[in-house]
């Protein structure tokens, strides 16, 4: 066997052996510990499905999901636990608006401050990308815009402009996804609006370039009217 050789089986064999740097990293809220560039880092998991299944946090707020609650506990740092499933309801502070968290301890929506130091990049539907989502949040509450996530990753250029409010790129011209052979299941958007279903609610708001979410599932209450693609 050349010297050669069997110094490069030795270097593998040490490198198999080295203790991962992550071993050592405590990592807390549900973060997962990753190397980078031989260091340790903390980072939230990846995006969670569309999919709406809104629960009420410990922090009086409602998510879409469990998985998106999950996941601002982990980018705010802080112990978000599910009160119960479904919106909030009755609480002193459940509309809370753009990226306002409730304050459970003085029913007062406030901004969510310090974020956790990791790049995962998302599309605002201002055209800018943020470092991640919970960066988003921040400054959408801080300068009260009306701001979301139109796609995770950096914001791509559709000709001379970059497509907003969930928008795609389609021949350099940024068009709303329409909405074709969807069944109805009516939910409640957060303008007082009955949609048809999830993709009638997502092809108002890109129309209308305006933040609307799902309120509750089902019809809304009295004072709304249905809203169909046409809205």
């Amino acid at each position: 066997m050349s010297p050669y050789l069997v110094t490069k089986i030795s270097s593998l064999e040490d490198d198999l052996n080295l203790e991962s740097p992550c071993l050592k990293k405590t990592c807390e809220f549900g973060a997962v510990c990753v190397v980078k560039n031989n260091e340790p880092v903390c980072e939230c998991s990846d995006a969670c499905p569309q999919d709406q299944d809104p629960v009420c946090g410990s922090d009086g707020h409602t998510y879409s999901s469990s998985c998106q609650m999950k996941a601002m506990g982990c980018a705010l740092q802080k112990q978000i636990q599910m009160q119960h499933k479904g919106p909030c309801a009755d609480e002193s502070c459940t509309n809370c608006s753009f990226g306002a968290i409730c304050d459970a301890q003085t029913g007062r929506c406030v901004c969510p401050k310090g974020c956790l130091e990791t790049r995962q990049p998302v599309c605002g539907s201002d055209g800018m990308t943020y470092d991640n989502e919970c960066k988003l949040n921040v400054e959408a509450c801080t300068k009260q815009l009306e701001l979301r996530v139109v796609a995770h990753g950096e914001c791509k250029s559709c000709g001379n402009t970059v497509c907003s409010w969930g928008a795609r790129c389609v021949q350099n011209k940024c068009e709303c996804q329409q909405c074709t052979d969807q069944p109805a299941k009516p939910v409640c958007g957060s303008d007082g609006n009955t949609y048809n279903n999830d993709c009638e609610l997502r092809l108002a708001s890109c129309k209308l370039q305006r933040k609307i979410e799902v309120a509750k599932p089902g019809v809304c209450d009295e004072g709304g009217f249905l809203c169909s693609c046409m809205c």
